[in-house]
């Protein structure tokens, strides 16, 4: 939007960069509070203002008088409003020529220049009254702003464990972080961690699996504080060690007709699967006496008894019992579901 009246503009929303002259204008009083823009930023905002002395002093004009030194509009007015990701200012009464040149400022900077680059590439002169504010590695990305910067995210196994970690660079409204993990194709909820709302450091996050898989899939969904979201990449974590005999609850639960029912094995051993009916009575021998390597292993029901007959819906258990070469014998059981 070009505005060519001697007013400011005001109580603009989403201002993704802003202009302004405003230098020595004598009627501020009579547009708006203190030649403040009163805008609502959106995130990654740039800003040029073509004024003498804009940034003679970082107290916004609440506390100091814009009209000392000529009625001009200050460059802390914008910081203070919570938006700007950079700005430049001058100190004292500059050169015409060393202010910087818009049409490059904003085309470097959504071309994926950092903040230090685009407004070198600007500024025909360097360093005459002027002064930049902003963190010179910020940079603009996607649509108007990236609300977190994620710049590493990967896992080890540790101890029958995954330990995940990862850092961003910013971050804005940061909610913060669910952590899902894939279980036979579909992204679970395993857990959340918190954010750090609106920084400009880099942040250090951390969170443990305590019941990993052989192979192990995750993901991170970053929430912002209004509730938009995306998704990270996705990592893939090898856990070499498992030390323990689980079985897993069958997934779907409820269900109808089948479901899948996984079982891993720290060792080689001879194992049983079978369904019960909740009065006890055997149902249907998934898995009979069988010799399985180490690992992870999965077995379907589809709902049918040992006769191939569906069987009603209710509540039925499954019981894995396991022997391994040395004699150890481990056993578990859940219930489950049948909806018809």
């Amino acid at each position: 939007m070009l505005n060519s009246t001697t007013e400011f503009v005001v109580e603009e929303k989403n201002v993704l960069g802003y202009v302004s002259w405003g230098s020595n204008d004598s009627y501020w009083s009579s547009f708006t509070q203190r030649a403040q823009p009163h805008f609502e930023w959106s995130p990654k905002a740039l800003a040029e203002t073509y004024v003498s002395t804009s940034a003679r002093t970082f107290s916004d004009s609440n506390y100091v008088d814009p009209t000392v030194g000529g009625w001009q509009s200050l460059v802390a007015d914008l910081i203070h409003e919570n938006g700007v990701t950079g700005v430049k200012g001058y100190v004292y009464e500059p050169f015409s020529s060393a202010m910087a040149k818009v049409n490059i400022l904003f085309d470097r900077w959504t071309a994926g220049r950092n903040l230090a680059e685009s407004f070198y590439s600007a500024s025909y002169l360097i360093g005459w009254m002027g002064v930049i504010v902003g963190d010179p590695k910020s940079t603009f990305a996607g649509n108007g702003h990236l609300p977190v910067e994620l710049v590493s995210f990967g896992g080890k196994a540790i101890d029958n464990k995954i330990i995940l970690k990862w850092n961003t660079a910013t971050e804005i409204n940061n909610y913060g972080f669910e952590v899902q993990k894939n279980v036979r194709d579909d992204w679970q909820f395993i857990g959340f961690v918190e954010g750090h709302g609106t920084v400009n450091t880099p942040q250090r996050y951390t969170f443990i699996d305590p019941d990993p898989e052989p192979s192990n899939k995750y993901r991170l969904k970053q929430i912002d504080r209004d509730g938009t979201f995306k998704f990270s990449h996705v990592i893939t974590v090898e856990n070499s060690e498992v030390k323990d005999f689980k079985l897993a609850q069958n997934y779907p639960n409820p269900f109808n007709p089948n479901t899948v029912i996984s079982y891993k094995l720290p060792d080689d051993a001879t194992l049983t699967l079978n369904i019960y009916s909740v009065d006890g009575r055997l149902v249907n021998s998934l898995v009979d006496n069988k010799f399985l390597p180490a690992g992870q292993h999965s077995v379907v029901w589809n709902g049918r008894s040992a006769e191939g007959d569906p069987v009603a819906s209710g509540i039925y258990l499954y019981r894995v019992i396991a022997t391994t070469s040395g004699g150890l014998t481990w056993s578990n059981s859940r219930t489950m579901l049948l909806t018809r």
